[in-house]
């Protein structure tokens, strides 16, 4: 069982389990992130009134949807039936669990008669050429069951169509390359973009990417890095989590 301030997280079901890039990803997507505002004073217009979280696993990054956007109705979805199960009891023991749906669902089973102003996605990003021990491990993990190209190009469908609809997502930065063209093809365009590292001195290990439907007149692009040289959470990383964390750090 992980701890967070508002609600707590079991995940001893899922193929993945808690990890930073779910609690980046849950804490940055929906409103800009500058340098100096903890959690996006910078952003434009209304906060989201329905989110997608896909690929939605224990379901943390839905709940935290649901923490900081109090209006939204928020929908998560994930093809591993034992991780929604577990998203569900996770949804049903928090303070939100009228405002979230969970769902047993594949994304290319999702039609277009619904759409959100926000998605999320902490999606599958390995090849065929790794492995992943056990298989919902490997559902998890890897992008046999949902191609970039595929995500891509459901996003763009379930969208809304409007300027201030987005698509955020984190990757590596070889799938984030993949990504960028696919968004291309499909009329999604890039408005935001962090490049985080662990350390300074590492290379980038996961990039945070906002797209959206119309294109921006300015697109804002930075690096981060989540330790200070004393191993502590970076100011960045501590000011974007410190609504969530009851501890220093977690990995």
């Amino acid at each position: 069982m992980f701890q967070f301030k508002q609600f707590s997280i079991d995940d001893s079901m899922s193929g993945m389990k808690i990890g930073t890039d779910g609690v980046l990803l849950g804490a940055w997507a929906g409103k800009g992130v500058s340098k100096s505002l903890p959690l996006g004073g910078d952003s434009e217009g209304a906060p989201p009134l329905s989110v997608l979280d896909i690929g939605t696993g224990t379901g943390l990054i839905a709940l935290m949807m649901a923490q900081r956007f109090p209006s939204a109705l928020i929908t998560g979805i994930d093809i591993d039936g034992g991780a929604a199960e577990e998203a569900t009891g996770n949804v049903t023991a928090s303070p939100w669990k009228e405002r979230i749906k969970i769902m047993h669902s594949a994304l290319q089973d999702m039609t277009e008669n619904e759409q959100f102003d926000l998605i999320v996605s902490n999606p599958p990003y390995f090849g065929q050429q790794s492995t992943a021990e056990g298989l919902q491990r490997t559902i998890a993990r890897h992008t046999d069951c949902l191609p970039t190209e595929t995500l891509i190009m459901k996003v763009a469908r379930l969208l809304k169509d409007n300027e201030k609809s987005a698509f955020c997502v984190i990757l590596p930065p070889d799938t984030t390359a993949e990504a960028d063209r696919w968004a291309a093809v499909y009329g999604l365009f890039l408005r935001r973009r962090v490049r985080v590292m662990t350390k300074s001195s590492k290379p980038v290990k996961r990039v945070l990417s906002e797209y959206g439907k119309t294109p921006s007149d300015s697109i804002t692009e930075y690096s981060e890095v989540l330790l200070d040289s004393e191993g502590k959470r970076s100011e960045w990383y501590r000011r974007l989590t410190d609504d969530f964390y009851l501890d220093a750090c977690a990995d």
